[in-house]
Formats: structure tokens, sequence, C-alpha cells
């Protein structure tokens, strides 16, 4: 296909806003350091709560619109957490039986 004489297609890709790497340095170090808390259940909380807020950071740095469990989702992983383990059980002593 030829283009009609005078007009051009032209693609504009606007660069998304960054987070400063200084943000992700010191969210990273908070996270690390939250392994030397002695209490099992407290440091893995403090640490998925880090991940989450510095994903937050980065969607609204961006101007993007979420749905509160997306932060979660992508921050988690898929760590199983004890809450996580129980709703599983239920769920499948539930579907199974």
């Amino acid at each position: 296909m030829t283009e009609p004489e005078g007009e051009r297609a032209t693609l504009t890709v606007k660069k998304p806003a960054e987070v400063s790497p200084i943000t992700v340095h010191r969210k990273s170090i908070q996270a690390g350091a939250f392994e030397f808390i002695p209490l099992p259940f407290v440091d893995d909380w403090l640490i998925r709560r880090e991940r989450r807020s510095l994903v937050e950071k980065i969607f609204k740095k961006r101007g993007l619109d979420y749905e509160s469990k997306v932060p979660r989702l992508l921050a988690d992983g898929g760590a199983k957490t004890l809450m996580g383990r129980i709703a599983w059980i239920r769920t499948w002593t539930y579907v199974t039986f």
C-alpha cells in the first residue's frame, strides 16, 4: 500500500514516568533489613507491605488505574501465607467433599 501524498503515519511513544532509582534502592534495603527482625510472621508481613508500597508508587507515578488487589498480586507473587493456606484447605475440602 502506498501512502497518500502529504500524509505520513507517525507513531509517538511517550516515555512513562519512572520512579527514582534511589527510591527503589531504599525500598530494597528496607525489605532486606526486615529479615533481621526475630519475629517470624512480622518480618514477612513487613517485607510484603514494602513490596506492595513500591508497586503502588510505580503505578501512581505512571498514572495507571488499578484495582486494590493488583499490588498484592504483583508484589506477593504466589507467597504462601498462613491465611492463604487455610483458605486453600477450606476451598479444597469444600470442593472435593
